[in-house]
Parts: structure tokens; C-alpha cells; sequence
């Protein structure tokens, strides 16, 4: 009888160490497909400040690439500026072949678990400063269909910004209906993937309208960047 895949590798399972080395040792893997929006950078970057970094480093002996963490250590990067400061990593020894395929594992959703709504609920309720886990009440709105710690104001300030961005939109979306200047186009991707890979390519922020002299600019400073 064949054995199976724990039965093969449980009495080797591989262990990899950490070392503290230096920044100049790392290179960042120029295939990392993993981009983040400037909100979740804003967020990781408070996170990181207020709490410290907490793993999630690996590095690749062989070939010198970073595996996994580029966000983490572009922002820690922005905190040192230029300093060759020291850093611990868990250290792996890979191929190339090996060491792309854990750079996509190790950030797979595929392969990670997710969240009891109802026992994360009870775990936030009433936790100060909530921003802290990385949500804000908005997320925590759309996730219970109530925020956690939500005050009566707060629910009427939600609702009077929702009502004004309809508003705003409503007026946009008419002007361009009706109007016989040719002053404006629309861009459509096929995945939000796609528009935000775009977006991070051309420093811009996500907005769904974009001045088209803004835009022009954009397009020029990442083709003399190298990103076009």
C-alpha cells in the first residue's frame, strides 16, 4: 500500500532556522506578483510602528531572493532610509523552481484559513481602538451588519457620506450622458486585479476618476521609470 504524504514526510518534516542578517544580503525577487493598495500599506506600516515586526521574513540562502514579506521590508525599508540595518529572517535553502512556487504558496488564500464570523465577533466586541486588527468599522458593518462599536452619530455620519457619494456620482454619470464634449472616457478592466496592478504601476491613488492631465503625467513618469 502506497503511504500517504504525512506518513512519507513526518519523521523529516524540515524545520527552517532563522538568522539575523544584513539588509544588503536581501534582493527582492523581481517575479513577486503580490502588489498592496496604499490603504493596506498605510495600515501594515501602523501596524509595524506601534507593534513591531513579528516574522514573516523568509529569505532564500541560494539565491539571495526574498521568498515572502516584501511588504513588511519595503516598509521597514522606508523607516531605516538608507541604512544597511540588521534584520531576522527564516532562512530556506531553494531552487528557483522551489523558491517560486513558496513565493506564491506562502501568500495563497487557497491554503489558509478564514474567519468564524460569529467567534471573531465576540472577540472584537468592545476592544479599544479597533483600527488596531487592521478593520475599521466600516469592515466590521459589512461583515456583521452592524459596527462594533458604532455610536448613533457615527451610523448618521456613515450615512449622510454614502448619501453624498451617490449624489456625486448620480451628477457625473448625467454630465457624461449628456454631454456633447468628448471630455472624458472610461477605462474597464476585466478584475479588480488588473486596475490595481495598473493603479500601483502609475503611483496613483485609487479613485475612480482620474484627471486626464494627471493621468498623461502618470503614463510618462512610469515608462521613464521602467514599470510601462
Amino acid at each position: 500500500m502506497a503511504k500517504s504524504l504525512e506518513e512519507t514526510y513526518k519523521k523529516s518534516l524540515k524545520i527552517w532556522g532563522t538568522e539575523e542578517i544584513a539588509r544588503s544580503e536581501i534582493k527582492n525577487a523581481p517575479y513577486n506578483p503580490r502588489v498592496i493598495t496604499e490603504k493596506a500599506r498605510k495600515k501594515l506600516k501602523a501596524n509595524l510602528l506601534k507593534n513591531g515586526l513579528m516574522g514573516g521574513i523568509v529569505w532564500n540562502r541560494r539565491t539571495g531572493n526574498l521568498v515572502s514579506g516584501h511588504q513588511r521590508l519595503n516598509i521597514i525599508d522606508t523607516i531605516y532610509k538608507n541604512q544597511d540595518y540588521k534584520i531576522p529572517v527564516t532562512v530556506v535553502d531553494f531552487d528557483l523552481e522551489t523558491e517560486k512556487k513558496q513565493n506564491i504558496a506562502l501568500n495563497n488564500k487557497e491554503m489558509q484559513g478564514d474567519y468564524d464570523l460569529e467567534k471573531l465577533r465576540e472577540l472584537m466586541v468592545g476592544l479599544p481602538e479597533i483600527e488596531d486588527t487592521g478593520f475599521t468599522e466600516t469592515d466590521t458593518l459589512q461583515m456583521f451588519g452592524e459596527g462594533l462599536n458604532y455610536s448613533t452619530e457615527d451610523y448618521v455620519a456613515a450615512a449622510k457620506q454614502a448619501e453624498e457619494a451617490a449624489e456625486t456620482f448620480k451628477r457625473i454619470r448625467k454630465i457624461a450622458e449628456t454631454s456633447q464634449d468628448n471630455f472624458y472616457c472610461v477605462l474597464v478592466w476585466k478584475e479588480a486585479t488588473q486596475r490595481q496592478m495598473m493603479l500601483n504601476k502609475l503611483n496613483i491613488e485609487d479613485n475612480k476618476f482620474i484627471a486626464g492631465n494627471d493621468f498623461i503625467a502618470a503614463v510618462k513618469q512610469a515608462v521613464l521609470d521602467g514599470k510601462l
